[in-house]
């Protein structure tokens, strides 16, 4: 309430304040929040700049754009059985190097929900559909509905079956695509009108260049988009080609995000990893980073060298090992001097504890076979023995 002389009671002021600190408090915290979350995953993209193109789309998803030559370089990759076609390849690659990899097929404008808004070193890149369309063929006189006039018409149409990769079902499948015209003249109106249907994958197609299309018969037909650097659309970049990897720089795979290295480092004289002396501080890893794409934590720094608190009872047992392969932590405790007849749970009241902790690698996790806890070696007998399935 404002008083007559334009000031306010000092009591509300304070809560006006109160307010303001509040609101700037939660303000705060959902903005630490949200950096947490920022940090706390990374796509391929992320982590190899050089190699990959795309990112995170959210904190548990990437978009991948990788480059099609991998395609003929890639060793270790089970075939699709009985299916050796260059969306078979994509779709395998996508599968077996990303965690719920998946091929993304430019079907239609769908696909632009798995894009952001990526940087590219090269302004624009030159993207595979994902998609392989069959030979083209025509028919006269097929019923389709008229947006006019509200009604099926007789349209000429040149029809192709495509093959994709589904996300949604997770398996390749078949789509019917039309590309038809009917000029039909009305009578009442005295006008002609035109009636042009086209699927979304051949929209820069008239029908004039559809004949021409056809004529040139080819019996399996893929395309490339352009994605310019820091847009979320796509515009075809080719006309149908053959398909081959040679003709487009890069594919796209969809898949989850990997976890990020997380530690915090706290004020407490004890034993850093592997060593026999103390020092200013200590870290607690709460995240391991998921390999191969997580990223590792900053080099640690420990600080100086100080008088160790530990009492002299004896360590307690090792804790489990963080993880089942690759780096690995794990430690061991006892109480600061003082508190050697208090009862005391160090794993929640760390500042009165002493830690010892070990740091190793075990079993390299790239000699497992991705998606599998078989190695490459078992992972080859396996299959051998089974006709190509993947035991897991």
């Amino acid at each position: 309430m404002v008083r007559p002389d334009g000031t306010i009671p000092f009591s509300e002021f304070v809560i006006n304040v109160m307010l303001a600190l509040e609101f700037l408090l939660i303000f705060l915290l959902c903005f630490n929040v949200q950096k947490a979350l920022s940090n706390s995953t990374s796509c391929p993209a992320d982590t190899y700049p050089d190699i990959y193109r795309g990112g995170r789309r959210d904190v548990n998803h990437c978009t991948t754009f990788v480059l099609s030559k991998e395609l003929k370089t890639t060793k270790n990759m089970p075939e699709t059985k009985g299916d050796n076609t260059l969306l078979g390849k994509m779709v395998n690659f996508c599968k077996y190097n990303f965690k719920n990899g998946q091929l993304l097929s430019y079907l239609n404008e769908d696909a632009t929900r798995y894009h952001q808004y990526y940087k590219y070193p090269e302004k624009e890149i030159r993207v595979h559909s994902g998609t392989e369309v069959g030979k083209t063929r025509y028919k006269g006189n097929v019923p389709r509905y008229h947006e006019h006039w509200k009604t099926n018409k007789p349209h000429a149409c040149y029809m192709n079956t495509a093959i994709f990769f589904n996300g949604n079902s997770d398996e390749i499948s078949t789509t019917h695509m039309d590309r038809c015209i009917n000029y039909f003249w009305g009578y009442t109106q005295m006008i002609d009108v035109p009636n042009v249907i086209t699927h979304p994958w051949w929209q820069n197609y008239n029908f004039s260049e559809s004949g021409n299309e056809y004529k040139m018969g080819l019996h399996l037909m893929c395309r490339c988009m352009k994605i310019q650097s820091e847009t979320n659309e796509y515009k075809f970049a080719t006309p149908v080609l053959n398909c081959s990897a040679d003709n487009c720089e890069y594919f796209a795979c969809v898949s989850a995000s990997y976890k990020n290295c997380i530690e915090e480092r706290i004020e407490q004289c004890t034993f850093p990893p592997n060593e026999n002396i103390c020092r200013e501080y200590t870290y607690v890893r709460h995240q391991e980073a998921e390999i191969p794409y997580g990223k590792e934590c900053p080099k640690r720094d420990y600080g100086e060298i100080c008088d160790c608190p530990c009492s002299d009872i004896e360590w307690s047992e090792w804790s489990a090992k963080s993880t089942t392969c690759g780096p690995y932590t794990r430690e061991r405790y006892k109480v600061v001097k003082g508190l050697e007849n208090v009862q005391v749970d160090c794993t929640q009241e760390r500042y009165k504890c002493c830690f010892s902790i070990e740091e190793g690698l075990q079993t390299d996790c790239k000699d497992f076979f991705i998606n599998s806890n078989k190695t490459i070696m078992e992972h080859n007998e396996t299959c051998t023995k089974n006709g190509g399935t993947i035991i897991k």
